[in-house]
């Protein structure tokens, strides 16, 4: 619930950016909030484009409703992440696809090495 829904009973949309704030923090931290503490502890070790998530979930979830940004700019701020993230998954299966090509070639390359030795052992020397 949001801080300005407890202290004087106001209920507004950037109560609702509050609400969704505060499932987005759960969502990452996978805890409940406010356990123990009066502040949310947002995960600081992240990397980009997480480190954004965490920065639009930090904004919704302020204790400031004016601080909040408004759904419109959640939604912007959303679907640019969603690209971010989609292309960090490309990128991501790009380079395990490249891993796989070169492990791959890297073992068809020593089973023809060890073919190749058998046939050197076997061929009679010559003085």
């Amino acid at each position: 619930m949001a801080p300005e829904h407890l202290s004087v009973g106001r209920i507004s949309r950037a109560t609702d950016v509050y609400s969704f704030g505060i499932v987005l923090w759960e969502m990452l931290t996978q805890q409940s909030p406010y356990s123990g503490s009066l502040e949310l502890a947002w995960p600081s070790d992240l990397h980009p484009p997480m480190d954004e998530v965490v920065a639009l979930g930090r904004r919704c979830s302020s204790r400031d409703p004016a601080c909040r940004p408004g759904f419109q700019e959640v939604m912007l701020g959303l679907v640019r992440l969603e690209g971010l993230l989609r292309n960090n998954h490309h990128h991501q299966q790009q380079q395990q696809l490249q891993q796989q090509q070169q492990q791959q070639q890297q073992q068809l390359q020593q089973q023809q090495r060890q073919r190749q030795q058998p046939q050197r052992q076997r061929q009679p020397q010559r003085s």
